[in-house]
């Protein structure tokens, strides 16, 4: 799990929703500075906040576990 790269992606998501640090912090309940922290990849937000944050930014947790968005390519089965 590459923190920086998560932090990266953190970053991008918030952004892309046109939100400040403070008002994501505002949103979950923590301080500026923990969001901070997590979009430099210095800490990790807990599990719970994760999951929270994923549906925040509807992607899934593995996307964000990951730092990155992920193409789902959905194959069909021919019959």
């Amino acid at each position: 799990m590459n923190q920086q790269k998560i932090g990266e992606f953190l970053k991008y998501l918030r952004k892309n929703k046109g939100l400040t640090q403070e008002q994501l912090a505002e949103h979950f309940c923590v301080s500026s500075r923990t969001v901070s922290r997590w979009e430099n990849g210095n800490n990790m937000p807990d599990i719970d906040i994760l999951i929270e944050l994923a549906d925040f930014y509807e992607v899934d947790i593995r996307e964000l576990i990951d730092g990155e968005r992920r193409i789902w390519i959905k194959k069909q089965k021919k019959q």
